[in-house]
Protein backbone atom coordinates (compact mmCIF):
# COMPACT_ATOMS: atom_id res chain seq x y z
CA UNK A 1 0.00 0.00 0.00
CA UNK A 2 2.94 2.58 0.73
CA UNK A 3 4.32 1.70 -2.98
CA UNK A 4 0.79 2.10 -4.47
CA UNK A 5 0.35 5.95 -1.80
CA UNK A 6 4.07 6.86 -3.29
CA UNK A 7 3.79 6.13 -6.76
CA UNK A 8 0.28 8.16 -6.60
CA UNK A 9 1.60 11.14 -4.82
CA UNK A 10 4.65 11.25 -7.59
CA UNK A 11 1.97 11.54 -10.54
CA UNK A 12 0.06 14.17 -8.47
CA UNK A 13 3.00 16.58 -6.81
CA UNK A 14 3.56 19.84 -8.40
CA UNK A 15 6.28 20.70 -10.89
CA UNK A 16 7.70 23.13 -8.28
CA UNK A 17 8.44 20.02 -6.12
CA UNK A 18 11.86 20.09 -8.08
CA UNK A 19 11.76 16.24 -8.63
CA UNK A 20 13.58 14.21 -11.23
CA UNK A 21 12.53 11.08 -12.10
CA UNK A 22 15.04 8.40 -14.00
CA UNK A 23 13.99 5.26 -16.10
CA UNK A 24 16.00 3.20 -18.64
CA UNK A 25 14.03 2.28 -21.64
CA UNK A 26 13.88 -1.41 -23.51
CA UNK A 27 16.86 -0.50 -25.05
CA UNK A 28 18.98 0.23 -22.55
CA UNK A 29 19.09 4.37 -22.95
CA UNK A 30 18.23 6.19 -19.38
CA UNK A 31 16.10 9.08 -18.98
CA UNK A 32 15.35 12.10 -16.92
CA UNK A 33 12.57 14.38 -16.63
CA UNK A 34 10.55 16.07 -14.02
CA UNK A 35 7.31 15.53 -15.29
CA UNK A 36 5.93 12.39 -13.88
CA UNK A 37 3.33 12.13 -16.99
CA UNK A 38 6.31 12.00 -19.39
CA UNK A 39 7.09 8.38 -18.28
CA UNK A 40 5.65 5.60 -20.10
CA UNK A 41 3.37 3.41 -18.14
CA UNK A 42 4.24 0.83 -16.20
CA UNK A 43 8.16 2.07 -16.06
CA UNK A 44 9.96 1.67 -13.14
CA UNK A 45 11.90 5.09 -12.03
CA UNK A 46 13.73 6.23 -9.22
CA UNK A 47 13.67 9.66 -7.77
CA UNK A 48 16.74 12.04 -6.46
CA UNK A 49 15.67 11.28 -3.30
CA UNK A 50 16.54 7.20 -3.81
CA UNK A 51 12.85 6.01 -3.23
CA UNK A 52 12.19 3.07 -6.85
CA UNK A 53 8.76 3.43 -7.93
CA UNK A 54 6.62 2.74 -10.50
CA UNK A 55 4.41 4.43 -12.29
CA UNK A 56 0.89 3.91 -11.81
CA UNK A 57 -0.57 2.83 -15.44
CA UNK A 58 -4.01 4.08 -16.61
CA UNK A 59 -6.86 1.92 -15.50
CA UNK A 60 -7.54 -0.53 -18.97
CA UNK A 61 -10.16 0.71 -21.13
CA UNK A 62 -13.49 -1.39 -20.71
CA UNK A 63 -14.06 -4.02 -23.74
CA UNK A 64 -16.47 -2.68 -26.21
CA UNK A 65 -19.86 -3.55 -25.57
CA UNK A 66 -20.97 -6.94 -28.24
CA UNK A 67 -24.15 -7.00 -29.14
CA UNK A 68 -25.73 -10.38 -28.11
CA UNK A 69 -26.54 -13.21 -30.69
CA UNK A 70 -27.91 -16.21 -30.60
CA UNK A 71 -25.01 -19.19 -30.54
CA UNK A 72 -24.26 -20.80 -34.23
CA UNK A 73 -25.85 -24.89 -34.27
CA UNK A 74 -22.50 -26.44 -34.00
CA UNK A 75 -21.96 -27.25 -37.49
CA UNK A 76 -22.49 -31.02 -39.30
CA UNK A 77 -19.65 -33.04 -40.30
CA UNK A 78 -19.49 -32.66 -44.12
CA UNK A 79 -20.69 -35.59 -45.82
CA UNK A 80 -17.95 -37.63 -48.00
CA UNK A 81 -17.78 -37.18 -51.04
CA UNK A 82 -20.26 -38.37 -53.54
CA UNK A 83 -18.84 -40.65 -55.82
CA UNK A 84 -18.97 -41.07 -59.47
CA UNK A 85 -21.62 -43.45 -61.25
CA UNK A 86 -20.81 -46.91 -61.12
CA UNK A 87 -19.73 -48.23 -64.66
CA UNK A 88 -19.23 -51.36 -66.43
CA UNK A 89 -17.07 -50.36 -69.03
CA UNK A 90 -15.17 -52.15 -71.58
CA UNK A 91 -11.83 -51.39 -70.93
CA UNK A 92 -9.50 -53.78 -73.93
CA UNK A 93 -9.31 -56.34 -76.59
CA UNK A 94 -7.38 -59.08 -76.32
CA UNK A 95 -8.97 -60.97 -79.70
CA UNK A 96 -10.61 -59.49 -82.08
CA UNK A 97 -14.05 -58.10 -82.51
CA UNK A 98 -16.35 -56.99 -85.42
CA UNK A 99 -17.46 -53.46 -84.64
CA UNK A 100 -21.02 -55.63 -84.83
CA UNK A 101 -19.93 -57.67 -81.79
CA UNK A 102 -18.19 -54.46 -79.89
CA UNK A 103 -21.56 -53.26 -79.46
CA UNK A 104 -23.08 -56.03 -78.51
CA UNK A 105 -20.86 -56.45 -75.81
CA UNK A 106 -21.28 -52.68 -74.73
CA UNK A 107 -25.17 -52.93 -75.05
CA UNK A 108 -25.23 -56.22 -73.15
CA UNK A 109 -22.61 -55.24 -70.01
CA UNK A 110 -25.16 -52.18 -69.79
CA UNK A 111 -28.34 -54.18 -70.08
CA UNK A 112 -26.34 -56.36 -66.74
CA UNK A 113 -25.59 -53.73 -64.95
CA UNK A 114 -29.22 -52.38 -64.92
CA UNK A 115 -30.95 -56.21 -64.59
CA UNK A 116 -33.03 -56.64 -61.80
CA UNK A 117 -31.37 -59.71 -60.83
CA UNK A 118 -28.16 -57.77 -59.97
CA UNK A 119 -30.43 -54.90 -58.37
CA UNK A 120 -31.48 -57.23 -55.69
CA UNK A 121 -28.24 -57.41 -54.14
CA UNK A 122 -26.15 -54.50 -55.11
CA UNK A 123 -25.26 -51.64 -55.75
CA UNK A 124 -21.87 -52.26 -56.41
CA UNK A 125 -19.37 -50.81 -54.89
CA UNK A 126 -16.92 -50.12 -57.96
CA UNK A 127 -17.30 -49.60 -61.20
CA UNK A 128 -16.46 -52.95 -63.35
CA UNK A 129 -13.07 -53.19 -66.21
CA UNK A 130 -14.46 -55.42 -68.73
CA UNK A 131 -11.54 -57.60 -70.91
CA UNK A 132 -12.79 -59.33 -73.50
CA UNK A 133 -9.87 -62.17 -73.88
CA UNK A 134 -9.02 -65.40 -74.81
CA UNK A 135 -10.45 -68.73 -73.62
CA UNK A 136 -6.73 -69.89 -72.92
CA UNK A 137 -6.70 -66.77 -69.78
CA UNK A 138 -10.23 -68.91 -68.04
CA UNK A 139 -10.00 -72.32 -68.59
CA UNK A 140 -11.98 -74.19 -71.63
CA UNK A 141 -15.03 -74.27 -69.59
CA UNK A 142 -15.04 -71.06 -68.47
CA UNK A 143 -16.73 -68.28 -70.42
CA UNK A 144 -15.91 -65.49 -67.75
CA UNK A 145 -13.57 -64.72 -65.06
CA UNK A 146 -14.19 -62.03 -61.77
CA UNK A 147 -10.73 -60.80 -61.30
CA UNK A 148 -10.10 -59.04 -57.82
CA UNK A 149 -12.70 -56.46 -57.08
CA UNK A 150 -13.24 -54.40 -60.51
CA UNK A 151 -12.24 -56.61 -63.63
CA UNK A 152 -14.41 -59.20 -65.42
CA UNK A 153 -12.60 -61.14 -68.21
CA UNK A 154 -14.86 -62.31 -71.23
CA UNK A 155 -14.96 -64.41 -73.79
CA UNK A 156 -15.65 -62.79 -77.35
CA UNK A 157 -19.59 -63.65 -78.59
CA UNK A 158 -18.76 -66.07 -81.17
CA UNK A 159 -15.83 -67.26 -78.68
CA UNK A 160 -18.75 -69.51 -76.23
CA UNK A 161 -16.72 -72.78 -74.88
CA UNK A 162 -20.13 -75.05 -75.20
CA UNK A 163 -23.52 -75.12 -75.61
CA UNK A 164 -24.81 -74.49 -72.35
CA UNK A 165 -22.61 -71.19 -72.21
CA UNK A 166 -25.42 -68.30 -71.18
CA UNK A 167 -26.83 -65.38 -73.60
CA UNK A 168 -23.81 -62.91 -73.29
CA UNK A 169 -26.02 -60.45 -70.89
CA UNK A 170 -26.39 -63.03 -68.64
CA UNK A 171 -22.86 -64.20 -68.61
CA UNK A 172 -21.94 -61.08 -67.99
CA UNK A 173 -24.42 -60.90 -64.54
CA UNK A 174 -23.09 -63.94 -63.43
CA UNK A 175 -19.65 -62.18 -63.15
CA UNK A 176 -20.93 -59.05 -61.66
CA UNK A 177 -22.19 -61.36 -59.14
CA UNK A 178 -18.90 -62.55 -58.80
CA UNK A 179 -17.40 -58.82 -58.00
CA UNK A 180 -20.57 -57.55 -56.07
CA UNK A 181 -19.97 -60.19 -53.63
CA UNK A 182 -16.10 -59.55 -53.49
CA UNK A 183 -16.41 -56.06 -53.06
CA UNK A 184 -18.97 -56.41 -50.28
CA UNK A 185 -17.83 -58.95 -48.38
CA UNK A 186 -14.16 -60.27 -49.78
CA UNK A 187 -12.93 -63.00 -51.70
CA UNK A 188 -12.52 -65.62 -49.52
CA UNK A 189 -15.43 -68.05 -49.78
CA UNK A 190 -15.48 -71.60 -50.75
CA UNK A 191 -16.27 -72.60 -54.72
CA UNK A 192 -19.31 -73.66 -54.17
CA UNK A 193 -20.86 -71.02 -52.87
CA UNK A 194 -18.83 -68.59 -54.87
CA UNK A 195 -20.42 -70.10 -58.08
CA UNK A 196 -24.05 -71.05 -56.60
CA UNK A 197 -24.32 -67.54 -55.62
CA UNK A 198 -23.81 -66.22 -58.95
CA UNK A 199 -25.63 -68.48 -60.42
CA UNK A 200 -29.08 -67.97 -58.31
CA UNK A 201 -28.83 -64.45 -59.01
CA UNK A 202 -28.61 -65.07 -62.80
CA UNK A 203 -31.50 -67.42 -62.17
CA UNK A 204 -30.09 -70.33 -64.50
CA UNK A 205 -31.48 -73.58 -64.32
CA UNK A 206 -30.00 -74.96 -67.21
CA UNK A 207 -26.92 -76.89 -66.87
CA UNK A 208 -28.50 -80.35 -65.46
CA UNK A 209 -31.57 -81.52 -63.64
CA UNK A 210 -32.91 -81.78 -60.11
CA UNK A 211 -32.56 -85.42 -60.50
CA UNK A 212 -29.17 -85.23 -61.77
CA UNK A 213 -28.01 -82.86 -58.72
CA UNK A 214 -29.77 -85.18 -56.22
CA UNK A 215 -27.91 -88.38 -57.97
CA UNK A 216 -24.48 -87.28 -57.63
CA UNK A 217 -24.68 -85.61 -54.46
CA UNK A 218 -26.63 -88.64 -52.76
CA UNK A 219 -24.40 -91.66 -55.13
CA UNK A 220 -21.04 -89.67 -55.13
CA UNK A 221 -20.64 -86.74 -53.49
CA UNK A 222 -19.82 -88.19 -49.94
CA UNK A 223 -19.78 -86.46 -46.50
CA UNK A 224 -19.20 -82.91 -48.13
CA UNK A 225 -20.08 -82.97 -51.46
CA UNK A 226 -20.14 -79.45 -52.10
CA UNK A 227 -16.63 -79.52 -51.44
CA UNK A 228 -15.67 -82.69 -53.34
CA UNK A 229 -17.55 -81.23 -56.58
CA UNK A 230 -14.71 -78.59 -57.30
CA UNK A 231 -11.59 -79.51 -55.18
CA UNK A 232 -11.40 -83.36 -56.75
CA UNK A 233 -10.42 -83.02 -60.12
CA UNK A 234 -12.95 -84.60 -62.50
CA UNK A 235 -15.45 -85.73 -60.14
CA UNK A 236 -17.95 -84.13 -60.95
CA UNK A 237 -19.30 -82.42 -64.85
CA UNK A 238 -18.84 -78.77 -64.36
CA UNK A 239 -22.47 -78.30 -65.73
CA UNK A 240 -23.67 -80.40 -62.89
CA UNK A 241 -21.23 -78.83 -60.47
CA UNK A 242 -22.81 -75.48 -61.26
CA UNK A 243 -26.28 -77.01 -60.84
CA UNK A 244 -25.59 -78.56 -57.53
CA UNK A 245 -24.20 -75.29 -56.15
CA UNK A 246 -27.02 -73.22 -57.56
CA UNK A 247 -28.86 -75.84 -55.30
CA UNK A 248 -27.68 -75.51 -52.79
CA UNK A 249 -28.07 -71.80 -52.85
CA UNK A 250 -31.77 -72.51 -53.01
CA UNK A 251 -31.70 -75.39 -50.04
CA UNK A 252 -29.76 -72.50 -48.01
CA UNK A 253 -31.80 -69.49 -49.10
CA UNK A 254 -35.05 -71.58 -47.91
CA UNK A 255 -33.44 -71.64 -44.76
CA UNK A 256 -32.12 -68.29 -43.79
CA UNK A 257 -34.00 -65.89 -46.50
CA UNK A 258 -31.74 -63.61 -48.82
CA UNK A 259 -31.62 -61.34 -45.75
CA UNK A 260 -29.73 -63.95 -44.00
CA UNK A 261 -27.36 -63.72 -47.17
CA UNK A 262 -27.17 -60.55 -46.51
CA UNK A 263 -26.25 -60.83 -43.02
CA UNK A 264 -23.41 -63.31 -44.04
CA UNK A 265 -22.18 -61.06 -46.30
CA UNK A 266 -22.20 -58.09 -43.44
CA UNK A 267 -19.88 -60.24 -41.11
CA UNK A 268 -17.57 -61.66 -43.21
CA UNK A 269 -17.25 -57.70 -44.29
CA UNK A 270 -16.54 -56.99 -40.31
CA UNK A 271 -13.78 -59.57 -40.50
CA UNK A 272 -15.50 -62.75 -39.64
CA UNK A 273 -14.12 -65.83 -42.08
CA UNK A 274 -17.23 -67.43 -44.14
CA UNK A 275 -17.60 -70.44 -41.63
CA UNK A 276 -18.01 -68.40 -39.00
CA UNK A 277 -20.84 -66.31 -40.61
CA UNK A 278 -22.07 -69.52 -42.05
CA UNK A 279 -22.31 -70.98 -38.47
CA UNK A 280 -24.22 -67.41 -36.83
CA UNK A 281 -26.71 -66.90 -39.48
CA UNK A 282 -27.58 -70.22 -40.66
CA UNK A 283 -26.75 -71.79 -36.45
CA UNK A 284 -25.43 -74.68 -38.21
CA UNK A 285 -21.80 -75.61 -39.41
CA UNK A 286 -21.53 -75.97 -43.19
CA UNK A 287 -20.63 -79.65 -42.58
CA UNK A 288 -23.76 -79.94 -41.08
CA UNK A 289 -25.89 -78.15 -43.98
CA UNK A 290 -24.01 -80.75 -46.44
CA UNK A 291 -25.25 -83.53 -44.49
CA UNK A 292 -28.77 -81.80 -44.58
CA UNK A 293 -28.79 -80.98 -48.07
CA UNK A 294 -27.66 -84.25 -49.38
CA UNK A 295 -31.19 -85.49 -46.72
CA UNK A 296 -32.91 -83.16 -48.57
CA UNK A 297 -31.92 -83.98 -52.08
CA UNK A 298 -32.82 -87.85 -51.36
CA UNK A 299 -36.04 -88.32 -52.77
CA UNK A 300 -35.08 -87.09 -55.98
CA UNK A 301 -32.35 -89.36 -55.53
CA UNK A 302 -34.77 -92.31 -55.16
CA UNK A 303 -37.18 -91.56 -58.36
CA UNK A 304 -34.07 -91.03 -60.46
CA UNK A 305 -32.84 -94.57 -59.06
CA UNK A 306 -36.20 -96.01 -59.99
CA UNK A 307 -36.38 -94.24 -63.48
CA UNK A 308 -32.75 -96.31 -64.54
CA UNK A 309 -33.84 -99.24 -62.71
CA UNK A 310 -36.45 -99.01 -65.42
CA UNK A 311 -35.26 -97.89 -68.52
CA UNK A 312 -38.04 -98.07 -70.37
CA UNK A 313 -41.40 -98.98 -70.42
CA UNK A 314 -42.70 -102.57 -70.52
CA UNK A 315 -45.35 -103.64 -73.32
CA UNK A 316 -48.60 -101.96 -72.77
CA UNK A 317 -47.03 -99.55 -70.24
CA UNK A 318 -47.43 -95.44 -70.94
CA UNK A 319 -44.72 -93.76 -70.29
CA UNK A 320 -44.46 -90.93 -67.94
CA UNK A 321 -45.01 -87.24 -68.62
CA UNK A 322 -42.56 -85.30 -69.11
CA UNK A 323 -41.17 -83.25 -66.03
Amino acid sequence: MRRLALAVAVLAAPASAQAIFRWTDQHGEVHYTDDPATVPRGAKVETTEGEALTVVPAAPAPPPKRKATTPAPPAKPASPAQRGPIEVRLARLEVEVSPEDQRYITDSLQRALESPQLATWGPLRQSVDVVIAPGSRMGAEAFGMAVGLNVMLLRAPNDTPHVLALPYELTAVHELAHLLEHQTAGLTRPRWFAEGFASYVTGDTRAASLDDVAWWVVHEGGARPLERMFSTPGACDVHVAYAIARQALVFLVEKIGEAGIKRMFELRAGGATFEAAFQKVAELSVDEFQSQFTQWLRPHYSRLSARRRRPGPARGERSPPPR
